[in-house]
């Protein structure tokens, strides 16, 4: 039996916990600060509907109080990157002595906060390929469910078969930086200019015009992968990213979705941390500086007006 605190509330944790609580060797418990997210799993469960399938969990244990969490074996950290720091730092004494914490998060920036709490040896980065949208708070509904790479670690012997058991395909690679960029530059794309174009993915691919720009940004991004001498996951980023699209068609971004909730993005842990690292090697990106432009100065816009609407 292992041990497992789930990190968020949100599309991501929730399909998470369904699929783990439906393994007999996993033990949950769930933390974040969002209180209607944790109220509705800890009294009705999680409902989480994919493709004709409508899985329901038992009301599990949940709770936006540190003090309340039990030691456990494996942290999944799946809030949203400007979460991270606050959240993790009220649980630095919640890993068991030989327990490892896992980040399946978006951007860059949340290894380095996570190593800093808990030590580099006992974090493994990874990314997943769900596609998920919160229809409600603990109700979730599957759009696309891929695979997860993770990096290489001692505590693979037993974290791939448990994630296999519970229904997900996993694998280990000892090349960190290529996992993190091969799905990053998807991200890169996918998430603001969904926002942008307040679409479904699917969207993206359904124009020429929308294509070229798609391309555009790839090429920028790819300058400064190659400046790094990273070798991505995939042989080419233009079929990945527009295979990525076409696969997920009928998703929500999580950043269409946060835009949609007015709650902050993950803008800057996506495509401004690209834009950072691009200054590092004197590269330019300005059709992806304008996206990023785009993304905060409407967000700045809408939060402004919300503001205004309340007062």
């Amino acid at each position: 039996m292992k041990s497992i605190l789930i990190v968020g509330s949100g599309a991501l944790a929730t399909v998470y916990a369904t699929k783990l609580s439906y393994n007999p060797d996993c033990q949950l418990q769930m933390y974040c600060e969002w209180h209607a997210g944790i109220q509705a799993i800890q009294q009705k469960g999680i409902t989480c509907f994919h493709n004709d399938t409508e899985l329901k969990t038992k009301p599990l244990k949940a709770t936006t109080d540190p003090d309340q969490i039990q030691p456990v074996d494996l942290i999944l950290v799946l809030v949203k990157s400007w979460q991270t720091g606050n959240l993790v730092s009220q649980i630095q004494d919640k890993l068991k002595s030989n327990g490892v914490c896992l980040t399946l998060q978006n951007g860059l920036g949340n290894l380095q906060i996570l190593q800093k709490n808990f030590s580099d040896e006992r974090v493994i980065a990874g990314t997943t390929m769900v596609g998920a949208e919160l229809l409600k708070p603990a109700i979730v509904r599957i759009t696309f469910l891929g695979g997860m790479q993770i990096s290489e670690h001692p505590a693979n012997q037993w974290i791939i078969p448990l994630f296999q058991q519970s229904g997900f395909e996993i694998s280990s690679n000892s090349d960190l930086e290529s996992v993190l960029w091969g799905k990053l530059i998807i991200n890169a794309v996918v998430n603001p200019l969904t926002v942008i174009f307040q679409s479904r993915n699917g969207v993206l691919i359904e124009s020429e015009e929308s294509l070229a720009l798609i391309d555009a940004m790839i090429d920028e991004i790819m300058l400064l992968i190659n400046a790094k001498g990273i070798t991505l996951p995939y042989p080419d980023a233009h079929s990945q990213v527009r295979y990525a699209i076409n696969k997920t068609a009928q998703n929500l971004s999580s950043m269409a979705q946060d835009w949609k909730r007015n709650v902050p993005t993950e803008i800057e842990n996506i495509t401004g941390a690209i834009l950072q690292e691009a200054k590092k090697y004197n590269l330019t990106m300005p059709v992806n500086q304008t996206i990023y432009q785009l993304v905060t100065a409407g967000l700045a816009a809408k939060m402004s007006t919300i503001i205004d609407i309340q007062e």
